[in-house]
């Protein structure tokens, strides 16, 4: 049996990572799945089934980055639970701690087949976060909303170059 094939999907907040793979996941249903960790985050929070959502759900809304260890458990078992030969893994990863998990527990079951990135301005960012309409907890403070954007600059852009070097 094959490995499932990732495409990693990077880029700051509210530039378009969640809507592309909703496109690509209705497009192809049978053959692509797509995974945003913060949807797997969000979910958990939500049904409150997973002892520690209410730990989870404090950590969010001050705009903490989450555990390279607790977000790549719940992404691993997504992953594990799907059919689909490619699938999209949004927001993921977001640092260098979290490619290095993610190289040292995954490198057998998956394969990384390519890396969208996609880039914005921070005014951008800020105004596609206020128009969206899911009403995530997040998106509602600008303070949280900047947070999330120099996170981004800082911790996960650099990742860019590393793939690059990996070709």
């Amino acid at each position: 049996m094959t490995k499932p094939e990732i495409i990693f999907i990077i880029g700051g907040p509210g530039v378009g990572k969640g809507s592309i793979c909703g496109y690509l996941k209705s497009d192809y249903p049978k053959i692509i799945s797509a995974f945003s960790t913060g949807d797997i985050l969000r979910t958990i929070v939500k049904e409150k089934k997973i002892e520690g959502w209410d730990i989870l759900e404090e950590d969010m809304k001050k705009g903490k980055l989450i555990s390279s260890e607790r977000v790549l458990f719940y992404l691993k078992e997504a992953i594990l639970s799907c059919n689909n030969k490619v699938i999209l893994v949004d927001g993921y990863p977001r640092n260098f701690e979290n490619l290095e998990l993610w190289d040292k527990t995954m490198k057998n079951i998956v394969e990384i087949k390519a890396v969208f990135f996609f880039d914005g301005t921070h005014d951008i960012m800020m105004k596609r976060i206020h128009k969206r309409k899911d009403g995530r907890e997040d998106d509602k403070n600008d303070d949280i909303i900047k947070k999330r954007i120099e996170v981004f600059e800082k911790e996960t852009k650099p990742l860019i170059d590393i793939f690059k070097k990996r070709g």
